[in-house]
């Protein structure tokens, strides 16, 4: 189960510094958010669990993925270290 867990933090660090490339290099991402966000108040209460989860996941994406990040950057690189880190 550790590993899983590994790999989700991993994962959410990716889509993380994905999202932060996506707002330092200026695209259509902001028109995105808010047209899914239309999308799902539009859509009645499916819509409204469903924006709950995806805030609720976008809440443990960034929890995890900062803390991830630095411990990357504090093991220069070092994938095994890193690995072992997180």
């Amino acid at each position: 189960m550790r590993h899983v867990f590994k790999a989700y933090k991993l994962l959410t660090t990716l889509f993380f510094a994905l999202i932060i490339l996506g707002l330092i290099f200026p695209t259509n991402i902001q028109d995105n958010i808010l047209t899914v966000f239309k999308i799902l108040n539009s859509e009645g209460i499916v819509g409204v669990i469903t924006g709950i989860l995806l805030s609720f996941f976008a809440v443990v994406i960034f929890w995890f993925a900062p803390k991830t990040l630095l411990k990357f950057f504090s093991t220069k690189g070092k994938l095994r270290e890193f690995w072992n880190e997180i």
